[in-house]
C-alpha cells in the first residue's frame, strides 16, 4: 500500500534482502540511519540502501 496516509497514521516499511547484497540501511530526506527501523514524522519517501555482501535489500516495500 502506498501514501499519501493521514497525520499520525503509524506505516512500516521493510526491505528484503537479495542473493549477494547486504542491508546498509535507510536514507531519509538525505540522511542515512543504519538501522533496519525508521519513525517518519513528515511527507518523505525512504529508500533502502544496500551494498555488496552476505545479506542485501532489493527495493522498499
Amino acid at each position: 500500500m502506498s501514501g499519501p496516509y493521514d497525520p499520525g497514521t503509524q506505516v512500516t516499511v521493510s526491505a528484503h534482502t537479495a542473493a549477494g547484497f547486504q542491508f546498509d540501511g535507510w536514507t531519509v530526506d538525505g540522511q542515512h540511519r543504519r538501522t533496519s527501523r525508521r519513525t517518519i514524522s513528515s511527507p518523505s519517501t525512504p529508500t533502502a540502501t544496500s551494498s555488496r555482501g552476505s545479506a542485501g535489500c532489493d527495493r522498499p516495500r
